[in-house]
């Protein structure tokens, strides 16, 4: 049998045994009982849409969407590349993914070789290249209000409303598969899309806003045992909402624990509302602000303090907007109703000063 012919029909055999999960399963054992590890490359699939009816019944309608920028200032750097997807969804994942927007933009500015060589992505690319307001506004479809997905929202939300200010983004809920969904507690040891994918069995053409988003529905629509999907996580902290909690006036001996802890310092004020100060964003629930008050109480001030916070919902959470309305947390308050709630004693009314 000539060379190419017996290559052509173990061509043939390997196609026709990925057509199906039971089959890709069963080369993906064999071949890992040999050492060998088996990838699907994202560019190649097509996404397994949900026909559910049940499903289909409660289907919303969402936005996968990625930037490639000029740099990671988002007060002065500037949109290079602008990818969306539109996709349905309910509360337990996605459902099908659809129509693609993919635009280079002209910065007008040379891009800098850092960023070339991690996106690919040349100045001869983006030449001359516009792309307007409206021209997004369109495709997103603001009257439909559909939820917005990006894999790090707290800088993508703020270069979409910066660079395209009339596209109607600030109007949207927005959530973040990287800052809303545990990767840990799902046996991921990180949190970057690339590593995700890896992790997954996936291979693609990362640092590319479009193949970036191409790549998502398949990572947050895995079931992970009694954790359910990644989406479903994220949805479910999304519509708890997250307050947004600046530790003000800490001083700079405790700032190796507040980084420890996860939180940010904010030099310019640009996160915290102009207040330059370490902060964190926390989810809105109980146990894990009454946490937070007694770490901030005991390890930080050490005595119960009162400081600048704020309730954020999807429409105000990742945005450099300032919030529209400021509260107080209050370590002793938080604390004793959580201690009343798990004491099981007479119902305690939430503080007015801190409506969390």
């Amino acid at each position: 049998m000539q060379t190419d012919e017996r290559v052509e029909k173990l061509k043939l055999f390997f196609e026709n045994l990925l057509k199906s999960s039971v089959g890709h399963d069963q080369l993906s054992a064999a071949l890992s009982a040999c050492g060998v590890s088996i990838f699907r490359q994202v560019e190649a699939q097509v996404f397994p849409e949900v026909t559910d009816p049940e499903r289909l019944a409660n289907a919303r309608k969402g936005l996968l969407i990625d930037t490639e920028t000029t740099g990671v200032n988002t007060m002065q750097d500037k949109v290079i590349q602008l990818a969306m997807r539109k996709f349905t969804y309910d509360d337990h994942g996605i459902l099908s993914v659809g129509e693609v927007f993919d635009r280079f933009r002209d910065p007008g500015m040379p891009i800098p070789e850092e960023v070339v060589k991690l996106t690919r992505i040349t100045d001869a690319d983006v030449a001359g290249k516009t792309l307007t307001d409206q021209e997004v506004r369109s495709f997103v479809e603001i009257e439909e209000n559909p939820l917005v997905v990006c894999h790090n929202a707290a800088f993508d939300r703020k270069m979409l409303e910066r660079n395209f200010p009339t596209a109607g983004f600030e109007n949207l809920t927005f959530d973040c598969s990287f800052a809303q969904i545990d990767w840990s507690a799902r046996g991921f040891n990180s949190g970057k899309l690339e590593l995700l994918a890896l992790s997954s069995g996936y291979v693609y053409g990362s640092h590319n806003a479009l193949n970036d988003i191409n790549v998502m529905p398949y990572i947050l629509n895995q079931e992970h045992g009694d954790l359910g999907t990644p989406f479903a996580e994220m949805r479910h902290k999304g519509d708890r909402g997250s307050v947004l909690l600046i530790a003000q006036g800490s001083s700079f001996d405790s700032k190796d624990k507040l980084k420890e802890r996860g939180y940010r310092w904010s030099a310019d004020g640009e996160e915290t509302v102009g207040i330059k100060a370490w902060y964190t964003v926390l989810e809105n629930d109980p146990e894990i602000l009454a946490t937070e008050a007694d770490f901030l109480k005991d390890e930080i001030y050490k005595r119960d303090v009162e400081l600048p916070a704020y309730k954020l919902q999807g429409d105000e959470r990742y945005s450099s907007r300032k919030p529209a309305f400021k509260e107080t947390f209050r370590t002793a308050e938080v604390r004793s109703v959580m201690d009343a709630v798990s004491q099981k004693s007479a119902p305690v009314e939430a503080q007015s000063a801190f409506g969390f």
